[in-house]
């Protein structure tokens, strides 16, 4: 999936770039490959995929397939990280750019370089981690973004939570229904952040994910 500012939209086909890489070095414990300019920045995305598949997978997103993250400049204008769907590759930007491509009105325009890239990681992973799941339609979009956009939320410190919560009435009823590909096109901002109400109010957050994950819940309708 493909982050732009706030969004992001499935992409099947991309253009991968001339960019020379060191071989992808192996991610000890974790079944990720991470192929990057040299070795301080391969194993420091090494231990930021290694947080982040730890938090998913404590929340029933799990990831059944070799990713490799690759860690490159040569990303669309406005991209900031995008999963190749049955490619299992991950396309990145590092550390030290995010920030220049943060929309200053994004729901993480709050975070620092870090947090925001451990946060793209999270959010990338749990498409990758989706991409396992049969969509009953001929596509699951506003499944997919509902999930990673909630799960890149969940990973975040308590702190930087509430500012995203922020000015939200959870008390306000948010439903399914709400939830479409047209929306996140048009409205991002608001997807993102009801989408986190709506995962509060199931209760059981992980729960909710799990069924989610297994393919019982799906927010998409075909043709819309």
């Amino acid at each position: 999936m493909r982050i732009r500012y706030f969004w992001s939209a499935i992409s099947v086909l991309s253009l991968i770039g001339n960019q020379t890489f060191a071989d992808a070095f192996p991610c000890a414990e974790i079944g990720v490959s991470v192929d990057a300019a040299d070795q301080a920045q391969q194993l420091d995305f090494c231990k930021a995929a290694k947080r982040a598949i730890n938090k998913l997978a404590a929340c029933n997103v799990r990831i059944n397939q070799h990713i490799t993250i690759r860690v490159t400049e040569d990303l669309a204008e406005n991209c900031l990280g995008l999963f190749h769907c049955g490619e299992q590759l991950i396309e990145v930007l590092p550390v030290d750019r995010v920030i220049e491509r943060r929309h200053p009105e994004s729901v993480f325009s709050h975070l620092s370089a870090t947090e925001f890239r451990d946060s793209i990681l999270v959010h990338e992973l749990t498409h990758a981690a989706y991409d396992d799941v049969a969509c009953p339609y001929s596509n699951c979009r506003a499944t997919a973004e509902y999930l990673a956009y909630a799960m890149q939320i969940m990973s975040l410190p308590a702190d930087q939570r509430r500012k995203i919560e922020a000015g939200l009435d959870f008390e306000k009823k948010v439903s399914r229904e709400e939830f479409s590909a047209v929306m996140l096109a048009f409205a991002p901002r608001v997807f993102i952040r009801k989408s986190w109400a709506h995962l509060t109010q199931r209760g059981d957050k992980c729960a909710y994910i799990g069924q989610i994950m297994d393919g019982t819940i799906v927010f998409d309708i075909e043709g819309l």
